[in-house]
């Protein structure tokens, strides 16, 4: 029962607002990650 589970996280994660939400915070982290090191990059440049 567990594996069976395991697979069906990817299409149950892609299908609830839980997932599209968690993916949304995880792409919106990545998003401000990369901003923050653009930031830096471009202060060091100054």
């Amino acid at each position: 029962m567990f594996k069976r589970i395991k697979f069906k996280t990817k299409d149950f994660f892609n299908n609830t607002s839980l997932g599209v939400s968690l993916r949304e915070r995880k792409l919106k982290k990545i998003r401000e990650e990369r901003l923050k090191e653009e930031k830096l990059k471009r202060d060091l440049k100054k």
